[in-house]
């Protein structure tokens, strides 16, 4: 004879929270096989990725068109919290402040 198993509230949160760490992992995964930076898009529209801020800092800009998009993994290094998705502006001339601004 089987006796029906009931789920306690305790339970249930134990097995979501263990799913959407699955998730999680799935989607970090993908993201640090997503491959390394490149110097220069191929084609215009092309989202360039790096893993830190001064890999960003070193890229080449001069061929990048206004509004070329960069992945950023990490601030340090990829995955520290500090990742970012910027867009390049030909024309700003805002000083660099570490955050909101990241100049080359």
């Amino acid at each position: 004879m089987s006796v029906p198993h009931h789920h306690t509230p305790a339970q249930s949160r134990r097995a979501l929270l263990r799913a959407s760490g699955l998730a999680g992992l799935v989607m970090a995964g993908s993201a640090v096989a997503t491959g390394s930076a490149q110097a220069a898009p191929a084609h215009a529209g092309d989202v360039q990725r790096v893993d830190t801020v001064a890999e960003l800092r070193a890229l080449n800009t001069t061929p990048f068109e206004d509004g070329a998009q960069v992945l950023v993994a990490g601030y340090h290094a990829p995955g520290d919290g500090g990742a970012m998705a910027v867009r390049w502006d030909k024309k700003s001339d805002t000083a660099h402040n570490g955050g909101t601004v990241i100049a080359p």
